[in-house]
């Protein structure tokens, strides 16, 4: 299958320096996607603990811990293979089954005062996940289950949740847009669906332009109509294009004010 647009080769040489510059992004988006999928597995088999331990449960309750402590205990070993700290960045748009739903608000949204003095919603930028706190939590989960403290336990378990962190940057806003329509495009790569792939890498680009008025500039604006570039290449195949959304959006994501 080709990803077929109308011009020649124009930009395909930016484009190929900048996913030489980050060998690892190849992988970016399948690592993200899979390590999202843990955490909604986490908080999902929390959630089912603590239904369980109402229903005083007991037996249902240890196994869904015991199973929120097997993602978490993956999530640590993806942690480690990346080079990164304990806590894990979340990237809601890449749930496919809309398990975190329930879990985030879409778009989660708080006060921020302006400039200006002016009050407006500014949506949440950063979701993470601290896995030693995880940790912690289900360890003090399990034991108050063994000592039949269900009401204890169910409080340590709905702390995973309130132990989420989050982020606020008005600056990041245009940049998790960026994100968000990247990884709209890379799923519309995987299932074959050219138009809506080609709509998506366009509000990216838009997105990228606005980011780059206030961060990362040059870089930002290069990015932008490197994506514009490529979208004009007469023909290249499916593959090749997904490795690219995928430099992409390592490029992206490595701006954000929490990375």
């Amino acid at each position: 299958m080709n990803f077929r647009h109308v011009a020649a080769l124009a930009g395909f040489a930016a484009a190929s320096q900048l996913l030489q510059a980050a060998p690892a992004m190849a992988t970016s988006i399948a690592t993200d996607r899979h390590s999202t999928d843990l955490v909604a597995q986490l908080l999902g088999d929390a959630k089912l603990a603590r239904l369980a331990l109402i229903r005083n449960d007991t037996a249902m309750a240890t196994k869904d811990i015991d199973g929120a402590v097997a993602a978490r205990a993956k999530l640590v070993q993806i942690a480690d293979v990346n080079g990164k700290s304990t806590v894990v960045q979340i990237y809601t748009e890449l749930d496919e089954n809309a398990a975190l739903s329930s879990n985030f608000t879409a778009p989660e949204r708080v006060p921020n005062q302006t400039r200006a003095g002016h009050i407006k919603a500014l949506e949440t930028t950063y979701f993470a996940i601290d896995l030693d706190k995880a940790r912690t939590r289900l360890d003090a989960a399990q034991r108050a289950v063994r000592n039949n403290d269900n009401h204890s336990a169910e409080a340590s378990l709905a702390a995973i949740r309130s132990d989420l962190v989050r982020g606020n940057n008005a600056v990041d806003v245009p940049l998790l847009a960026a994100r968000r329509e990247l990884a709209l495009a890379q799923g519309a790569i995987r299932s074959d669906r050219i138009g809506p792939a080609s709509a998506d890498l366009k509000d990216a680009s838009g997105s990228l332009e606005s980011y780059s008025s206030v961060g990362h500039s040059a870089a930002a604006h290069q990015l932008a109509a490197d994506i514009q570039a490529s979208m004009r290449i007469h023909s290249q195949s499916a593959s090749s294009m997904s490795t690219k959304i995928d430099g992409w959006w390592a490029s992206v994501k490595a701006w954000f004010s929490h990375a």
